[in-house]
This record gives C-alpha cells, sequence and structure tokens, in this order.
C-alpha cells in the first residue's frame, strides 16, 4: 500500500525571511554607528590638530619673547656704553625699539587692545577647523578662570624697574590696586580696599606670595580676592615675565556633520521621540611648556606645546552666565543628542 506524504511547502521560508530581516537591521545599525564613530574620530583629530596649531604660534611667541628678553639686556648694555662714551640717546632708541617689538608680540602696552600675535594664533585655530567642515573655538589660559580675559592672552606682562624695587623692599602700592572677585554669572565684583586684607605669609594658587580675602563685612562674605593691578604704573621698563605658569591652548570643536548617511532613527526617548545626533564635539588641551624668558637661562627660548589630559575652565568664568548658559544651550537643542 502506497502512502503519499502531504508537503507543506515555504515553512522555512518565513523563518528565512524574518531572520535576513533582522540581520539586515543589524547591519544597518552597524553601519550607521560606523559611520558616527568614524565621524566622532574625524572631529577630535580637528581638535588634537588646532589644539596643536594653537600652542605651536604659542610657543614659538613665547620663544622670540625669551631671546629677544636676551637682546634688550645686550641693547641695555650697549646704552650703558653709549652713554659712557657721550651718545645715551643712541642706547635708549635701541632699548625702546626692542620693548616696542616685545609689546607687539606679547599683547601688552601699546598693543593690548589688538593683541596680534595672540590673536593670529587664535585665528589659526579657526581656520584649521574650518578648513575641515567643523567649528573650532579656542581658549587661551583657560584654568585662570578670568571672564575679562576676553581676547587671546600669552599671560606675559612687562616688569618695571621700580615696581621690583617696590618688591624688594615689600613695599605695596595699594592705593592704586583694585580687588575683587568673579560672580556666578561670570562678572568681576570689586570690593572697597577697607574690607580688603592681605597675608604674604599664604602663598595662593600659581605660588603667588600673598593671600587676598575679604574681612569683617556682612555684604561680601568671607571671599577670596584677585589683585587687579593699576595699568601702565611702572616708572622704568625692564623685560617681559610670566604672569603666572601656565601656557595652554584649550580647543573646543564641533561638527554638524554627525556621519548619518542613512538617517535611520535606533534611538528613541521615553516618549517614542526619535533622539538624533545634532552636533559631535570633542575637547582638546595643548601645554606649553619647557621654557623660561629668564634672561640668565641660556636654554629659555625651548618652550613647545604638547597634548595633555583636558582641563576645563570653571564654568562661571563662562561667557553667557557659566552653568545657566549650559543649561539654556541644553535647552535649546530639545530631544537632539550632543555627542561627545
Amino acid at each position: 500500500m502506497n502512502i503519499r506524504v502531504k508537503r507543506r511547502r515555504g515553512q522555512t521560508l518565513i523563518a528565512s525571511i524574518c531572520a535576513a530581516v533582522v540581520i539586515l537591521l543589524l547591519m544597518l545599525a552597524s553601519f550607521e554607528a560606523g559611520n558616527i564613530m568614524y565621524k566622532k574620530a574625524h572631529v577630535q583629530n580637528v581638535a588634537d590638530s588646532g589644539a596643536l596649531e594653537g600652542g605651536l604660534w604659542y610657543a614659538r611667541a613665547m620663544n622670540i619673547l625669551a631671546l629677544s628678553n636676551k637682546v634688550l639686556a645686550m641693547a641695555f648694555a650697549a646704552g650703558i656704553a653709549e652713554s659712557a662714551a657721550g651718545d645715551p640717546e643712541a642706547g635708549l632708541d635701541t632699548v625702546h625699539e626692542v620693548q616696542k617689538m616685545q609689546d607687539m608680540i606679547a599683547g601688552i602696552g601699546d598693543y593690548g587692545l589688538l593683541r596680534p600675535f595672540p590673536n593670529f594664533a587664535a585665528a589659526m585655530v579657526i581656520k584649521n577647523g574650518a578648513l575641515n567642515n567643523s567649528m573650532s573655538i579656542p581658549v587661551f589660559n583657560s584654568m585662570d578662570c578670568d571672564p575679562s580675559a576676553n581676547m587671546p592672552s600669552f599671560n606675559v606682562r612687562r616688569r618695571y624697574a621700580d615696581q621690583e624695587l617696590k618688591k624688594a623692599l615689600n613695599i605695596r602700592d595699594d592705593d592704586a590696586d583694585k580687588f575683587y572677585y568673579t560672580s556666578g554669572s561670570g562678572e568681576r565684583v570689586y570690593v572697597d580696599k577697607q574690607y580688603v586684607t592681605i597675608d604674604t605669609r599664604i602663598k595662593n594658587r600659581g605660588d603667588v606670595s600673598e593671600q587676598i580675602m575679604t574681612k569683617n563685612n556682612p555684604l561680601y562674605g568671607t571671599k577670596f580676592l584677585k589683585r587687579e593691578m593699576a595699568p601702565d604704573k611702572g616708572a622704568v621698563p625692564l623685560d617681559i615675565v610670566e604672569v603666572s605658569p601656565e601656557h595652554s591652548v584649550l580647543v573646543f570643536t564641533s561638527s554638524k556633520d554627525t556621519g548619518q548617511l542613512l538617517k535611520t532613527s535606533f534611538l528613541k526617548d521615553d516618549g517614542g521621540n526619535e533622539i538624533k545626533p545634532a552636533l559631535l564635539t570633542a575637547f582638546s588641551y595643548v601645554a606649553v611648556s619647557g621654557g623660561k624668558l629668564d634672561i640668565l637661562d641660556i636654554d629659555g627660548a625651548a618652550y613647545s606645546p604638547k597634548i595633555s589630559r583636558v582641563k576645563l575652565p570653571c564654568l562661571d568664568s563662562i561667557a553667557g552666565g557659566g552653568t545657566a548658559g549650559l543649561q539654556k544651550m541644553i535647552g535649546a537643542i530639545g530631544n537632539d543628542l550632543i555627542l561627545h
């Protein structure tokens, strides 16, 4: 007796189609994630290259200042020799020309508003980002947390003979200086001198040999203060010195090209709304070190940039209201996502 078995065609086809759909979705997800990660790595490379670019010009300027200090010392010596020979004006002219060149490079003195070289270094960072279809924003010497320093700076100043003499004799011209602290909105709040106390036995951040604080005042409370030197108070200009040991360039880079080639929506919030990357961001921090502006240091012109661990400035010093400004930015983005 022949028994005919009834065939059921297509049973494995359904399973195969389901498996193919799952595999296709996984491939799309991995492809999209790979695109985003590739773009993220590109943005990080742009931030690193921009920070190195800014740090390189920063280091070059510091090395020029270190060498020019030695030229200035030789100009002073030549001026003394010229004075002894009966022509003091010739030596002084050389000294003034060297100091004028230093002011232009450092962005101080008559060039304090324009700051050509610091702004040029910042422009190189911005240009590097633009050439790579990204936006790069440099912040110089970010850990100083000085919101008033909106323009790039090399963190140097002119030293004056009368100031150094007063410092050696421990004479403070506090009447000409102002004292302030930074508010939560990033603004300077100046404190009346009668409520200021200075303790030279305690070292401040950056090894500044004084600790300035408020005293006995319910209006200000207990706060650490900073000293604002009176501008151009020196009588006899000397060489260029560092304001603090920090010389750094912090670069924030962002790109709207998030790498979503397929425009798929795999990320959703609790309400089922699509979460899509709005920006790809990256930070990079370059420290400029290795040299000294000291006239007696023969190898002082040895400043060089080096990528270091990112150090973010205090939020209160960020233009736009610090933490409040950051919250406004996040609220404006809405359901979009910043990938960092």
